[in-house]
């Protein structure tokens, strides 16, 4: 896996600029007691279902973009340095450790890889791991 994404990282010139993520969740108010799942079960009235932007670039910097359902235009947030209750979530650790990987990842010299091996196996079907 680290071969191939090394050559896929790195193929025709590409330079990684960082990683980032879109996922869809709720939003409201965290009450005492509140526990992961609760907003699923709160009335519609307490809950706004909102689409979220969240990515790491190469340098560490952390951008969010919320849009709230029926919203306009989202409200984007760009940290140098997050603060720890956004630098503390599964999705800030998972996208800064994808980026600390492509960092640490050089490019392969030519005769390590053919680029048009690497742009085949990086079309492959989803689900599948690459050979």
């Amino acid at each position: 896996m680290r071969t191939w994404l090394r050559g896929w990282l790195h193929v025709d010139g590409r330079r990684c600029i960082g990683f980032g993520v879109v996922f869809e969740a709720w939003l409201g108010e965290a009450r005492p007691g509140f526990r992961h799942g609760d907003l699923a079960q709160a009335p519609e009235s307490a809950r706004v279902q909102t689409r979220v932007v969240a990515a790491v670039d190469i340098d560490l910097r952390f951008y969010r973009a919320i849009r709230m359902r029926g919203a306009h235009a989202p409200a984007v947030t760009t940290w140098a340095a997050p603060p720890p209750q956004i630098r503390g979530t599964r999705i800030a650790a998972g996208l800064t450790r994808m980026v600390d990987r492509a960092r640490a990842l050089k490019p392969l010299r030519p005769a390590d890889h053919r680029s048009d091996d690497v742009l085949i196996r990086s079309r492959r079907p989803s689900g599948r791991r690459p050979t």
